[in-house]
């Protein structure tokens, strides 16, 4: 019977003895990504991106307006194991860095999200009423979406107090490290 012999493949047949050619391997098919592999001919959405835009901590100081985030422990716990050095940032939908804070070794941090500076009408150095903010952890050498579960429908408000109850994440890209173990 011929058909798939590889007990590796994605249609492996338990009942062929002759191997046809046919066999099938999932993986990431997209020669841009970092874990690209040639092999594969199912893509099983398991492609990442390598970690070459990492955001930096904020690192301007007080801009004037601020917003509070209490990160409450259950937020904590549903992000993936923290490396030492890994750090929460805020961003606008520009990418503007609004606020960090580190993570590791902490139980109830609080994270100060910076508004824009009116005194500086020429640039935009922190968030404006209404804007809707995103959140990434750096993670060591990793990149990770996360998706937190807020006490409102968390966009910058001027003297504003939110609470990060929970969060869920995906993984935005991977160094390089990670992937090969």
């Amino acid at each position: 019977i011929y058909g798939c012999t590889n007990i590796f493949a994605f249609n492996y047949d338990s009942l062929a003895d002759t191997f046809d050619g046919s066999c099938l391997y999932s993986g990431c098919t997209d020669s841009t990504y970092e874990n690209f592999n040639p092999v594969v001919s199912i893509d099983d959405g398991s492609c990442l991106n390598s970690c070459n835009d990492i955001p930096q901590p904020y690192g301007y100081g007080p801009t004037g307006p601020s917003m509070i985030m209490m990160i409450l422990p259950e937020f904590l716990e549903s992000l993936p194991e923290l490396d030492p050095n890994s750090y929460l940032v805020a961003q606008t939908e520009s990418g503007l860095v609004v606020g960090s804070i580190p993570l590791y070794g902490l139980h109830q941090p609080s994270l100060t999200i910076w508004g824009d500076d009116t005194h500086t009408s020429d640039i935009i150095d922190g968030a404006l009423s209404g804007d809707i903010l995103s959140y990434k952890l750096v993670n060591g050498m990793d990149l990770y979406n996360i998706i937190p579960e807020l006490s409102n429908g968390g966009e910058f408000s001027v003297n504003g107090l939110i609470l990060a109850i929970g969060a869920s994440y995906e993984i935005a890209c991977i160094s390089s490290e990670s992937i090969l173990g």
